[in-house]
């Protein structure tokens, strides 16, 4: 092996040493903070939800660094969403990798409190992982695929809205409504076009109507006003839609982000809005709705991976962009978070062994 063979190996270790060690000074001391301040959830609710948001946008904030870190750089392109960074709505994003979800992000990292009071719907296994409980403490959504139990995880979903995100006073609400990831539902999201005469796509996937209709239905300014009996349910304003574009179509994995794997990436996200009284109530006419955004996001991405940039579509609800505008990451803030969690796990350490010889002294 040459001498750069064996840099690259060296940088690849390290970079899984660091993000090993970024998780365990970070989530166990964001977990004896919320276990610490659980007298305020009594006291002033909305006081402890805010300032766990903080703390949860913090921990976002350092899985978003590792592709900053990493080399790779985050585009944004079509509408303005400035103005609806602290409004409800429900962002529908493509689904083509596990980096997705870290561009997301990185996106949204600087969005004021975007990530604060943001929600997340994902496969109920990423309950299991390591942030599973700093996202179960959050409050979002873990849903389980399949038939067998589609209608009580869609009431489970419509409990959370009303119980957990609308009690919460939470935001944005980001769902993938393809369900998985395109490399695993094309061929089947094909087969089911070609039998039912619909358009044929390349770099999407037909969506799945379940959880959308759910979140629509329950949360629909009609729905919200019909609801008299129902107090702090604040009904959602905008539909965001996102399509993330990779270079050549060639997704990045969560993998990439950690080991640095291969050459860095610009990654782009192009951003359009519908306003929420758009969507159809009626199921198949929201169907349909559904399936007409994510065969423009086919016309989005054709367009992105022959030429490289998106193309505008019409229909504009807000200001649009003039140009590609980069994510920017502000890494004297990023340093001092990491300090931050850095002190906050020694005084934990310290604390946790203070109690331990004055229960335990001999």
């Amino acid at each position: 092996m040459n001498e750069i063979g064996v840099w690259y190996v060296l940088r690849s270790v390290l970079r899984v040493l660091f993000v090993l060690s970024n998780n365990i000074y970070c989530i166990p001391t964001y977990g004896v903070w919320m276990f610490l301040l659980l007298p305020l959830l009594h006291f002033n609710p909305a006081l402890y939800w805010c300032v766990e948001g903080y703390a949860f946008r913090a921990l976002l904030l350092m899985v978003a660094a590792w592709g900053w870190t990493a080399g790779y750089r985050y585009y944004e392109v079509g509408e303005d969403m400035s103005s609806c960074y602290d409004q409800e709505c429900l962002v529908l994003a493509n689904h083509q990798s596990t980096g997705d979800v870290p561009s997301l992000m990185a996106a949204f990292q600087n969005k004021t409190t975007v990530l604060d009071d943001i929600m997340w719907i994902m496969d109920r296994m990423f309950k299991y992982t390591n942030f599973g409980f700093v996202s179960w403490v959050h409050g979002d959504f873990f849903i389980q695929a399949g038939k067998d139990t589609r209608r009580s995880e869609l009431n489970r979903l419509v409990d959370h809205m009303l119980n957990v995100y609308c009690t919460r006073k939470r935001k944005w609400i980001v769902l993938f409504p393809e369900g998985g990831f395109l490399r695993k539902r094309k061929e089947s999201s094909q087969r089911y076009a070609k039998k039912n005469d619909l358009p044929v796509l390349e770099h999407v996937t037909i969506p799945r109507i379940g959880a959308f209709h759910a979140i629509v239905n329950t949360l629909h300014p009609n729905r919200v006003r019909a609801k008299d009996s129902i107090d702090k349910v604040e009904p959602l304003k905008w539909i965001i839609d996102v399509t993330i574009g990779y270079p050549k179509g060639e997704p990045i994995g969560l993998d990439s982000l950690i080991c640095m794997l291969g050459e860095p990436k610009d990654v782009h996200l192009h951003y359009r809005r519908f306003p929420i009284e758009d969507v159809p109530l009626n199921e198949n006419d929201m169907m349909s709705w559904l399936c007409d955004r994510f065969n423009e996001k086919e016309v989005l991405l054709k367009e992105f991976y022959r030429t490289g940039s998106f193309p505008v579509l019409p229909n504009a609800n807000g200001r649009l962009l003039d140009a590609p505008h980069p994510v920017v990451f502000d890494n004297g803030y990023i340093v001092v978070m990491h300090l931050v969690f850095l002190l906050s796990s020694l005084f934990h350490w310290w604390l946790l062994s203070w109690l331990y010889a004055l229960l335990w002294p001999f």
